[in-house]
């Protein structure tokens, strides 16, 4: 039986940015990758370190962000199945070419997180200005 893991890697930038939101596109989001496989948390380390991140401006993560606010809401998205996914075919490629078998899936995506409004304010966000709902799906959660 072949064991099937999906990890999701989150990148955090180095920067000193406030958490307040003066203007909201997905230039001001996280980058995220999910990749389907059963690759060891080692071979997750070499895959980030190696491909998908610039270590001195970037950290990456397979827990997610902490926050010390109760109101976290997350926001992740992606492209829609039917879309073309060049930054996820690339590292589908890209994993192969450091030596790891290639993965079942790899995907790109963005991750928004809203602090101190409440999820209905958030999704209606997300809607009106994060994505086009033809090529876009997204996922809101509550982080705390």
């Amino acid at each position: 039986t072949i064991k099937t893991h999906l990890y999701y890697f989150s990148f955090f930038f180095n920067d000193t940015a406030t958490t307040e939101i003066y203007t909201l596109s997905l230039h001001d989001a996280l980058p995220i990758y999910k990749i389907e496989s059963d690759f060891s948390q080692k071979d997750y380390k070499k895959i980030s370190e190696r491909l998908l991140i610039d270590k001195i401006t970037e950290k990456a993560s397979l827990k997610g962000r902490k926050f010390a606010s109760k109101k976290i809401h997350k926001a992740e998205i992606w492209l829609k199945a039917t879309s073309t996914d060049v930054v996820g075919e690339s590292v589908l490629k890209a994993i192969s070419d450091i030596g790891l078998r290639k993965p079942e899936s790899a995907r790109f995506g963005h991750a928004v997180y809203f602090e101190g409004i409440n999820e209905s304010k958030a999704r209606l966000m997300v809607k009106k200005v994060l994505i086009n709902d033809i090529i876009n799906t997204y996922n809101l959660t509550k982080v705390r």
